[in-house]
Parts: C-alpha cells; structure tokens; sequence
C-alpha cells in the first residue's frame, strides 16, 4: 500500500508543475512563455543547495538510531542552506541575471524548503500516505488558484507567486501536521546536546556535498540545454523545448518513484540478506526495462495529439523534440538504481564523478548542436550523453555491476 501512497504523492507534484506550465503556455505569447521558463530555470538550478542533497543519507542514517539527534541537525543544515540559496537568488535578480523581478517570488519557495525533512522522516518510516495527504491538499488548494486565474481575466495574479505556492502551500501543511516534532526538535537544542547536534551535522555536510553536487550537476544538466537554447538558437526554440522537456520530466516520474519505493528495501535486504539484495535488484532492473519500453512507445503513438491537445497547435512542433528527448525514459532509472547502490555502499563521490563528465560531455555537444539543430540538438546532445555516461557509470566500480549485467539487455 505504501508504493500506492509514494506514487500517488509523486503524480500529484508532478501535476502540480505541469499544470502551472500549461496555465504559462495559455496565457503568455511563445516569447513571454520562453522568458518564464527562463526564469524557473534558476529557482531550480537553486533547489539542490537549499535540501544540500541530504535525502538518502539522512534516510540511510535514520536507520541506525538517534532519530531526533539525526532529524534536528539535519533540519538546521536545510534550513542555514535553503535561507543561504534564497539570498544567492535575490543577488542574481538584484543584478538582473534572472531577467525578471517577479522571480523575486521564488526566494520564498526557496526559504520553505526545511519543511522537506518531514517527507525524509515519514520516507525513512515507510509512512507514505502522510506525504500522499500533504501533496493532496496542497494540490487541491493550489489548482483551485491556478483554475480561478485561468477562468477569470479580471484577477491579475503572478504566475511566479503561483509557482511560489507550489513549494510554500505544501511546506505550510508539513509544519501544521507536524508542529509536536517541530517543538521536540526545539527542546532538543540545548547546551548539553549542542556539540553532538554540531557533530552530526558535520557528518551529514561530509557525507551529503557530494551528493549535493552531484544533483547540482544533474539539474544543471537537465536545464543546461534550455539555458543554451536561449543563448545559441531563439526564443521559439527554448518555448518547444520547454514544452517537450515538461513532458519528458512528467515521464521521469516512473523511475524516479520505482527507484524511491524499493530504495528501503534495498537497505533492508543489504544489512540482512545480501544474496536476496542482488537477486532484488536484478529483478526490479528488468521489470523497469520493460515497463520503460511499453512508455517509449506509447509516446510515439500519442505525443502530437497530447501537446496539440493541451498547450495548443503554435507547440505541435515540441513532438519532434518529445520523441528525441523520451529515449532518456530507458536509461534514467538504471542511473538512479546505480547511484542508491553507491550510496548504499557510501560511494557518493562515485556519481558525482560520473555526473560532472556528463555535465562537461553535454556542454561540448550542445555548444556543436544547438547551433545547426536549435532544440532537436539539444534533445540528441541529452541522449548521446545520457549514454555515454550510463555506460562509465556501469563500469567505473564492481559495486554496480548488478545493474550492469541487466543493461546489457540493451
């Protein structure tokens, strides 16, 4: 039941976003929808410095004991990197780097995040359907704002507060339904307990900078392309990329939830019964080969008519760039099962190495074809180094040769 909860929390984020993106696309011209997504592309270039990458280190330490010792560090790390991300991001609007001062919004959404270590708790105790109930009434709570703009012409309401309200409307839940934490979490900081509390966060700053540089990498990776489109190609080439690249991400979401529900699991089956860890996780790599497929297709069939239908026939062209960009769908989930691995066996500097060669492989090759290909190049360069390097990944470490042997299926 608890996958059900886990999917379901996910869909509803993902909704979230993507709704927002349609509501842009309807409302703006193709030039103020490019300018918008230009926009965004900070606050989530911002994002991983706010969590520092703590997610699956602080999970796999839950484990171990000291919950509170553990939760309050962790929550002090977030909240001094998140308030930290937050003043970094006025900086960039104040010298008008981000374009816009309606993204001034986003330092809020950014000041929200500490109310994330309440996802990692309830994920490391496998509550799942806490967060499902968070994300549904922030869900509903935000669509009914997002409906009644799009409705009425009369309410002038930012779509950049709007965004804001996708990351501070769940976060506000977070704390009401957690407030008894919270006030634990404030008792437990005392003079006797300070130089632990200071301990611990040392270790999490120690085991999760790679990990924070890691996603740093892979979200600049994922934007890289869009932020490269708008300076190499134009701004209707950003708008179509834009629009394929929402999609894809809203795809994404099948092993980015796979890989966090059995992410648990694995830990379990690793401290208790290592024979039966592999043999899991060989399984669950070949049940996601085939699922992965099955969804590729599916987009070959439906992409135009999806995007025709829902942002309108100026983006019907995004369908070429959809059916470049999906291919990514077969490799992700083996990338993020390698990097569990890694963290399992507290290899973290290991995807970080392999995610900085493909930030710089990305680079180069968007830099040879955006400029020939606009946004169908920067959907071939993702692809081509997405590949390559999946298979450096696969070979840098024997730790990963489980999931090695189940990509040669390719």
């Amino acid at each position: 039941m608890h996958k059900i909860f886990y999917l379901s929390e996910r869909v509803l984020r993902t909704a979230q976003a993507f709704l927002t993106s349609i509501l842009a696309a309807r409302i703006f011209s193709v030039e103020e929808f490019a300018n918008f997504v230009y926009a965004q592309i900070f606050l989530f270039l911002l994002i991983p410095l706010a969590l520092f990458g703590i997610e699956n280190t602080f999970i796999r330490s839950y484990y171990k004991g000291y919950k509170l010792l553990w939760a309050t560090s962790a929550t002090i790390v977030i909240f001094f990197s998140s308030f930290i991300s937050a003043l970094v991001l006025y900086a960039l609007i104040s010298f008008k780097y981000v374009g816009t001062t309606e993204a001034f919004f986003f330092c809020f959404a950014l000041i929200s995040l500490p109310a994330y270590i309440f996802n990692y708790i309830n994920q490391a105790e496998e509550k799942f359907h806490r967060n499902f109930v968070v994300y549904a009434c922030s869900f509903c709570i935000t669509t009914t704002i997002k409906a009644i703009t799009f409705l009425n012409a009369d309410i002038d309401i930012s779509l950049f507060l709007i965004v804001t309200l996708d990351y501070v409307v769940p976060s506000i839940i977070q704390f009401l339904m957690n407030y008894k934490s919270i006030y634990e979490q404030y008792l437990f900081i005392s003079r006797k307990r300070i130089r632990r509390i200071v301990l611990i966060m040392r270790i999490i700053i120690s085991d999760s900078y790679p990990l924070l540089l890691s996603a740093f990498v892979v979200i600049t990776f994922m934007k890289l392309d869009q932020f490269m489109v708008k300076w190499l190609a134009t701004s209707q080439e950003l708008a179509m990329l834009a629009v394929s690249s929402k999609l894809n991400e809203g795809l994404l979401l099948i092993p980015a939830v796979l890989s966090g529900v059995i992410f648990p699991n694995m830990l379990k089956l690793y401290n208790s019964d290592r024979n039966n860890y592999e043999k899991y996780v060989k399984n669950i790599c070949k049940k996601a080969l085939f699922l992965n497929v099955t969804v590729y297709i599916v987009i070959l069939l439906l992409s135009k008519f999806v995007i025709e239908l829902v942002y309108g026939m100026r983006y019907s062209s995004s369908a070429e760039i959809l059916y470049i960009q999906s291919l990514t769908i077969l490799l992700t989930f083996f990338g993020m099962i390698s990097a569990k691995i890694c963290v399992i066996h507290n290899l973290q500097k290991m995807v970080l190495f392999s995610n900085l060669i493909g930030l710089v492989l990305n680079v180069f090759m968007n830099f040879i074809l955006i400029p020939e290909l606009g946004a169908k190049g920067a959907a071939i360069a993702t692809v081509l180094t997405q590949l390559a390097t999946s298979y450096l990944f696969w070979h840098l470490h024997p730790k990963t040769s489980v999931v090695c042997k189940v990509a040669r299926c390719f």
